[in-house]
Parts: C-alpha cells; sequence; structure tokens
C-alpha cells in the first residue's frame, strides 16, 4: 500500500464527525399556562443518550423563556443551539453518532391526581422547518407510544 493512501486513512480517522443540524421554529408552541416539557435524544442505533431531560415552565411563561432553557437542556446531551435572529427559529447541531432523533413532549399536571404530571398532545411545541431528508436527523413532538 502506497504511503500516501496510508497517510490518507489516518487523516480521515482522526478528523471529527461532520456535525449534522435541524432547524425547529416555537412561533407556535404553547405559552402562558404552565407544562412540562421532556426531551429525549436518540442516537443512530436507537439507543436514549444520556438523561432525559426537563424544563418546567411556569404560568406566565413566554417563548424567550423557552429559548432561555431549551439551550441548557439541548447542551446537557451535547448538542448545541443557535437561535436565528430576528425568527422564532432555533437550529440544533450534533454529530452524525449521537444525533438521529429528538422526542419532545408536553406534559401538564394532573388536576384529579393533584402531582401527576400526566402526557397532553393538546399543547403544542416546536416544528420541523423544511422538508426532512432520510439522512437528516428527525425531531418529533409528543410521539405516540410503541
Amino acid at each position: 500500500m502506497p504511503i500516501t493512501t496510508v497517510i490518507l486513512a489516518g487523516v480521515l480517522a482522526i478528523v471529527a464527525k461532520a456535525p449534522v443540524q435541524l432547524t425547529v421554529d416555537f412561533a407556535q408552541a404553547t405559552t402562558g399556562i404552565a407544562y412540562r416539557i421532556e426531551i429525549k435524544l436518540y442516537d443512530r442505533t436507537g439507543k436514549q443518550v444520556g438523561i432525559t431531560q426537563t424544563i418546567d415552565l411556569a404560568a406566565e411563561n413566554k417563548f424567550e423563556d423557552i429559548l432561555i432553557f431549551f439551550p441548557g437542556a439541548m447542551s446537557n446531551v451535547d448538542l448545541s443551539v443557535v437561535p436565528v435572529a430576528g425568527t422564532k427559529k432555533v437550529v440544533i447541531k450534533g454529530t452524525v453518532a449521537d444525533f438521529k432523533r429528538i422526542e419532545y413532549s408536553t406534559l401538564s399536571l394532573n388536576p384529579v391526581e393533584g402531582e401527576k404530571w400526566i402526557r397532553n398532545d393538546n399543547l403544542k411545541g416546536p416544528t420541523l422547518v423544511g422538508k426532512h431528508m432520510a439522512h437528516a436527523p428527525s425531531f418529533v413532538v409528543n410521539p405516540k407510544p410503541f
């Protein structure tokens, strides 16, 4: 094997994986009521990465509050979030290996059982911007149980 082939193979092995990204728009996300957001990240093998991220929002929450807490939750699972200036959109970035699917679930307190959080599909989350490509990560709001 020529030395240039060996060197090229070695360089390719140490190059960081290219980041992947997706853009989501929080314009339709529910605000103004108390609720909980749970976020789960899955890798390409379907295994959950890190622990479930939880954001509790107070009744007087606004879009800006979600935008403050969401990047922190994403950074806890090694993803970065960049706001798109002048919009309610953010770009989520990560590596190919660790970033295949994000599940964003909304929950509210069960009025009968007091402090028990229950899934509430009536609360809206962000929407994916653009067309989903087969190789791109997916973003699912209130995923249906298997």
